[in-house]
């Protein structure tokens, strides 16, 4: 297999020529846009790279096996209580890892309930098609920019395979986040609402929502978000109706239960792991974060903020995993179609030098990279000049029949 750190080299050239092309807006052989054989091949050395974790004997015990015994466990007193998890890993897979107790809220739990009805492997054969498929959804609905530089972007993450095999559920939330804009876009602010609200069951990376949807001219977004978590916390109160104290005390549960690789995450908590102080780091990186989002949110439409509002909550939650990290794919597809100065750090940034960084290490130098990188791009968004009269004409509030 190439090396990732030689491949990233044409990565880097093309996508840097690309977002030029776009920018000017002219077929000029001297700018090197990609033809559609050296777009495939790049296509091809990224699947290459892609597949490649997939040769790797897993831990028997994943994301998906927390998901399985919480809808098992749904409606006892036992949903998050640790030793109970951890007998039932051991029953299912013959191991057991301490870092993956189910934490998510009832309703979740509710909604893989029927694939509790199942034998565990082929559970997880349906839930890994799932996960695969939703994938391949935000490959063709992400609404900004080209197809072709999401594709590329999706090709290129080491850690899409990885979410399969998991079970890992982010990339529904990316699906549902593009989906959002797609309704945006079709003038659909109510339904866009609807589809945030779906993203419920990984709150936390909705933080500095309230930023962007407490906006007047988001006010029928924020109506079809609240309608969807009123409906959610009903689901929890018929499901678990002791939920509220069981949950806060999952909520306070030891952290080696909630992040098992806690200097090795792409979020402030892992820059500032080797501090011993890691929440100081989380709330100065969420003052940060927060300044400079709520600069995006005033100045910027609606499917501009949204991308940057979901890395900003990936980026201080102290509660995340190495997988998390591809929540930065649409803000950074985002800034390089913005600001195509930006294209070569963006461009690292989705590459899978950016990805080791985080997943490998070295731990709180490789994280803190990737957030710097981030935030960078963020900052260059936040401060950049006029915007074009497409973007302006989109800030209008959405007409309320």
């Amino acid at each position: 297999m190439c090396d990732p750190f030689l491949t990233i080299i044409p990565f880097v050239r093309s996508l840097r020529a690309w977002f030029q092309l776009d920018r000017t807006g002219k077929e000029d052989r001297n700018t090197a846009a990609l033809s559609l054989v050296e777009f495939a091949a790049l296509c091809l050395l990224g699947v290459m790279i892609l597949l490649s974790p997939l040769r790797t004997k897993w831990n028997p015990v994943n994301d998906f096996t927390g998901f399985w015994i919480g809808g098992k466990l749904l409606g006892t007193p036992w949903l998050y209580d640790i030793p109970s998890n951890l007998a039932l890993q051991k029953l299912l897979t013959g191991d057991s890892s301490s870092g993956v107790i189910y934490v998510r809220p009832p309703f979740f739990a509710a909604v893989v309930k029927p694939f509790t009805g199942m034998p565990y492997a082929t559970a997880l054969l349906f839930w890994r098609i799932v996960i695969l498929a939703a994938w391949a959804g935000f490959a063709v609905v992400f609404p900004l920019g080209r197809r072709r530089y999401t594709v590329l972007a999706v090709c290129w993450s080491v850690l899409v395979p990885v979410t399969v095999v998991f079970g890992n559920d982010v990339p529904i939330v990316l699906l549902l986040t593009a989906l959002s804009l797609v309704c945006w876009k079709r003038e659909r602010p109510l339904l866009a609402g609807v589809m945030l609200g779906l993203c419920l069951a990984k709150f936390h990376f909705l933080v500095f929502l309230p930023l962007l949807l407490f906006q007047r001219r988001h006010r029928r977004v924020l109506a079809g978000f609240a309608g969807v978590a009123a409906v959610c916390i009903a689901i929890n109160c018929l499901v678990q109706p002791d939920w509220l104290p069981l949950y806060w005390k999952a909520l306070n549960m030891p952290q080696p239960n909630m992040n098992a690789r806690a200097s090795l995450m792409p979020n402030f908590y892992a820059s500032f792991y080797w501090t011993g102080h890691p929440a100081l780091g989380v709330a100065a990186g969420a003052l940060i974060v927060g300044t400079v989002l709520r600069s995006i949110c005033r100045r910027f439409c609606f499917e501009v903020a949204l991308p940057f509002c979901i890395l900003g909550g990936a980026l201080v939650s102290p509660h995340t995993n190495h997988l998390d990290g591809v929540l930065a794919i649409p803000a950074l597809l985002v800034a390089a179609h913005r600001l195509p100065e930006v294209a070569v750090a963006v461009s690292v940034l989705l590459s899978p030098v950016a990805a080791l960084l985080y997943c490998v290490g070295p731990p709180s130098l490789g994280p803190a990279l990737f957030v710097g990188g981030c935030l960078m791009v963020m900052a260059r968004i936040s401060a950049s000049g006029a915007m074009p009269a497409a973007v302006k004409s989109a800030l209008s509030p959405v007409p309320v029949p």
